[in-house]
């Protein structure tokens, strides 16, 4: 995983880690590295983002085909929305945007045994 320069990395959230976690573990399946745009970072023009509350990251996608950017964000929405995560693919500029935003009890940390 590579941070961009700019990216702020202290106050996120653990769920977000997680998050990143999951996709890094994608781009590695298609040989890619996983870079990290922005995470508690410049979003102070936007106060109810959830970047300022550590509550989201961006991820480049620039350095994918189009079919693998449709494929990690297919992936990403299925493993992580049950789990209280938005997962957005973002077209201007092109990237992928994750947040924990938990609804109706969803919770990143819940663990069901069968």
């Amino acid at each position: 995983m590579i941070f961009k320069a700019s990216v702020t990395k202290d106050g996120v959230h653990p769920a977000v880690w997680f998050a990143l976690g999951v996709a890094e573990a994608l781009y590695s399946l298609m040989q890619k590295q996983l870079v990290v745009t922005s995470l508690k970072d410049s979003h102070g023009h936007r106060p109810a983002s959830l970047h300022n509350q550590g509550r989201a990251a961006d991820i480049r996608t620039k350095n994918l085909p189009l079919s693998q950017v449709e494929a990690v964000y297919s992936r990403l929405k299925a493993i992580l929305d049950p789990m209280g995560f938005d997962v957005v693919l973002e077209h201007d500029p092109p990237h992928l945007h994750l947040e924990y935003d938990p609804k109706n009890g969803e919770n990143w940390l819940k663990l069901e045994v069968a």
